[in-house]
């Protein structure tokens, strides 16, 4: 349970890092929209629900394309599921799958990984 509440807060914490930054500093505000913080706290739980669920399925699935892209092809695994959450929560806005959510999800690998091991710490 612990372990679960620790990536709803780290997927909240990089969802409202990561429109933030493409906001204020890249000027990239049509990319991803997540309005309130309660829009993005929803997504967060969302996408870790999903992430539970549905992307180990994904994964097994992909085995070959993943072994063929060297793990390369995880990334487009992770923006297919965030642009899905993006489809079902209300007020959660990507504008597209290429480059927006690809981008985003890289990132926000990069930014949950960072957040996790301070949050483990």
């Amino acid at each position: 349970m612990r372990r679960f509440l620790i990536t709803i807060f780290s997927n909240w914490i990089s969802l409202l890092a990561i429109e933030l930054i493409l906001r204020e500093l890249l000027d990239l505000s049509y990319w991803m929209h997540t309005g309130t913080w309660e829009v993005a706290l929803l997504a967060a739980l969302m996408l870790t629900i999903v992430n539970m669920l549905i992307r180990p399925i994904l994964m097994v699935l992909c085995i070959p394309l993943n072994m063929i892209t060297f793990g390369l092809f995880s990334i487009v695994i992770n923006a297919f599921i965030l642009y899905a959450v993006a489809y079902f929560v209300p007020g959660f806005i990507i504008a597209g799958f290429f480059p927006q959510a690809l981008v985003i999800a890289l990132v926000m690998g990069i930014s949950n990984s960072i957040v996790m091991t301070i949050l483990k710490k």
